[in-house]
Parts: C-alpha cells; structure tokens; sequence
C-alpha cells in the first residue's frame, strides 16, 4: 500500500507536465549508454521482524549498475525516456550471505522535465539541468540454482531465494514488481551532438518478501517485505540525433574581370532579390531585377532601365536605428510594462519564407520564426491591417490574450539592410514595469 501511494504521488506530479504546450526544439532524439551505483535500503529488519534483533536487516548489497536511455523530446522544455538497467547484487543479512547472485533488471517510462531551454545554435559547453519522474517495473531474477515455493491461495510455483533468519523462514520471490522512479540530473552538452549525462535519484519498489510455512516451501500470497529505496548515482555519455545545422550563408564569387573584345558584351542577369516591405503581405516581398555586367542591378519601368533603390521604400532598419548603433538593447512599451531585446548571436541571412511580420517596434520592423507564431499571425495580420502604422506594443497593450500567446517567443528579429533579408536576433529580457511596481 505505500508503494502504490507513492506511484500515485508520481503520477499527479506528471499530469501538468504532460498537459504543457511544445515548442520549437533543438534536437528530438537522445540515447545514453553508462552506469552508476545503486545504495539498497533493507527489506526486513527489526521493526519488521522481531527475530532479527534490532541491529540486524536483511537486503541487497550495494553494487554497480549499467544503463540505456532513449528520449523523444518533442519540445525544449518536455521529453520522454525509455529506462533501463542491469545489476548483478548480493542478498544478505548483516552475518549472513543467502545468494551470491542475484540479477536486478529495471525499466521505466519516464517524464522529463527541463528547467532550461538548449540554445538555439551550440556556441559552447550548455549544462541543461532537468527533473525525471516515471513508473515501470523491478525483475527480480535469482541466478543459478535456487528453490522452488509454492503460492498456496494463488496455487502456483515460482522461483524462490530462501532466507532462514532466526525461528523463521522467508523466501524472496523471483518476479516482477511495481516501481516508480524520481531522479534529478542534467545533460552537460559539449558539442552539437554529444553530451555527458549526470543523474541522482531513488528506484521505489516493494521487495516481494514472503513469509514459508514452518518445515515447507510454501507459503501465502500475502507480501512482507518493506518498500525499498533504491538510491543510485550514474553517468553516460548521452548522443543527440536530428540537431538542426547551423545555416550557411552563401557568398556569390566575384564576377570574373570581362576580357577585352573589340564590340563588348553586356551581360544581363535576371534576379530575384529579398525586399523589406512592411505593407507587403508578411512584410517582406521578393523584387525581380536585372544584373547587368559591370554596370548596376537595375528593374524594368516601362521597358526602359530604372536603378533598383527606386523599388525600395523609405523602411526603417535596425543598422540606422540609434538604439543599434549605442549597443542598447531594443524597447517596446506595452501598457504600463516596458520590454526589452538584447542582441542575440550574430547577423545572418534569414529566408523570407522562414519567418512572419509581427509589426514595428518604434518604427523597426520585427519578424519572428514563422513555426513558433503560427497560431497567432492570422489574428496580428488582420490587427495590423485594421491598424496600419500602429505600434506593435500598443496592439499587444490592447490584446492580453494576443500578448499571452506570444509571451514564449524570446527571440525575434529585425532586419540590417532594406534589401538582402539580412537579420540580427534580439532576445527577450526581463520586463520592467513602470513607476518600480
């Protein structure tokens, strides 16, 4: 009965975190491969048992153990873990040895939680530290030759461990029983796709300890061993699969020098080049323009040649803004809050199709990653029509529902140049409210 208040206890912990929402993820698949050691608490002692005495206990010796984890992590907060192990222990009293050999064997569903996220591009050593909590099953398998018991109520026969203590004999059977499990560690990543895993908790279980009737092997099929805590510590090295890789901005070569000829060539070039566009649907739109070799990119106006910077408007870019150019952070006011967005990594070319238009931010466009705000940029759209030269703090100031939806994306970006979808990410920082409150 404690073992199963204790697995309920675990199970009430799980059910708000399997109800938290996902989001955008570094890499779902892990899978660890260590070991550790396990501390035993006894399954029968004094307070149990009368005649063992008060100084004596009967349990497993203390003893190594090894491992394998495989975890989905289908977002950067939540995972889950498939757990096993394996350990080869003693069973002994404080004078008494009773089995050289028995085999331990564990498995468990686990629930993972992380109090940080992983970064969004590996720069450097992460520890990502998180809480572990889940049930399965404790196989206890004893190893060479043992005894034979027999259930009387359930009228069956099972491998056994006899345990002569005193005036009386027990024998511990060799099955399965319920376990849960609750453990702390962390994941200490020291490249994109490998991680030394740490891990401290305790196994829970009820050692199925049964009492033989005096001179037989058999006995009820009521439990008298205590409820074990199993205590370990064990390490891994922990493989990451699917990390997304870094993006590669591509530098176009430089155009070969034209060779001389006595009526030059001019070279034309059809392209397609990224436009900073707020009024455009999503806020940036692709313009066709022509190369021409040697000359300027220009577009076409009426059959004749018009120079490109007249197809880009008057936007305001992040490279001309004062906060910028001072290395302060970006600042938005909504309501009576004020946040702000520290610059985050360093500037690279974004695809337009990876990300939507939130709004300006004192005149800035601000774009987010299309994945994290798809549930939202319909509603943002249709108030930034609505409301066109409206700041995206006074939007968010007036829509709580809109601003809670949007309170888990930390980064956003704001574009460098009006051409060349150029980004730098900020990202989010505490809010300040106004007037110290």
């Amino acid at each position: 009965m404690r073992l199963v208040n204790k697995v309920a206890l675990l199970g009430a912990l799980m059910l708000p975190m399997a109800a938290a929402p996902a989001s955008a993820q570094t890499w779902k698949w892990d899978f660890s491969l260590g070991g550790g050691y396990s501390w035993y608490s006894s399954m029968l002692d004094g307070d149990d048992e009368p005649v063992l005495g008060d100084d004596n206990s009967v349990g497993f010796n203390n003893s190594p153990f090894i491992g394998a984890q495989l975890g989905f992590w289908p977002s950067t907060r939540f995972g889950l873990r498939l757990n096993a192990t394996y350990a080869d222990t003693e069973l002994e009293s404080d004078d008494v040895t009773f089995s050289d050999h028995v085999n331990l064997w564990s498995g468990t569903g686990d629930l993972l939680f992380r109090f940080t996220r992983p970064d969004d591009e590996f720069e450097g050593m992460e520890i990502l530290p998180y809480l572990a909590a889940g049930v399965g099953l404790k196989w206890i398998n004893p190893a060479g030759p043992n005894g034979i018991c027999t259930d009387v109520e359930e009228d069956e026969d099972f491998d056994c461990i006899p345990v002569p203590v005193g005036t009386t004999t027990f024998a511990l059977a060799g099955k399965s029983t319920l376990m849960g499990l609750i453990g702390l560690g962390a994941d200490w990543r020291f490249s994109r796709g490998l991680a030394l895993r740490t891990e401290i908790g305790d196994r829970i279980w009820d050692a199925p300890l049964h009492a033989l009737t005096a001179g037989t092997t058999t006995t009820t099929d009521e439990d008298v061993g205590s409820t074990v805590h199993e205590v370990y510590a064990q390490v891994g090295l922990n493989f990451l699969f699917g990390v997304a890789r870094e993006p590669v901005v591509a530098i176009a070569p430089p155009a070969p020098a034209p060779t001389p000829t006595p009526v030059p060539e001019v070279r034309r070039e059809a392209l397609s080049v990224c436009v900073i566009d707020p009024t455009a649907p999503g806020g940036i739109r692709m313009q066709a323009a022509t190369l021409i070799e040697g000359r300027d990119t220009v577009i076409t106006v009426g059959g004749s040649d018009r120079p490109f910077r007249e197809s880009v408007g008057n936007v305001m870019v992040a490279s001309n803004a004062d906060w910028y150019v001072r290395g302060q952070p970006l600042a938005m006011t909504i309501g009576t809050q004020k946040v702000e967005f520290a610059t985050y990594g360093s500037a690279r070319t974004v695809e337009a199709s990876d990300l939507s238009f939130l709004g300006t931010v004192n005149g800035v466009p601000v774009y987010a990653d299309k994945d994290e705000v798809s549930d939202v940029i319909g509603e943002l759209n249709d108030l930034n029509r609505a409301q066109a030269g409206t700041d995206l703090g006074k939007i968010l100031g007036e829509h709580k529902d809109l601003r809670a939806q949007l309170d888990d994306v930390k980064v956003i970006y704001v574009p460098l140049y009006a051409t060349g979808c150029v980004f730098q990410g900020v990202q989010r920082q505490e809010e300040v409210r106004k007037g110290g409150k």
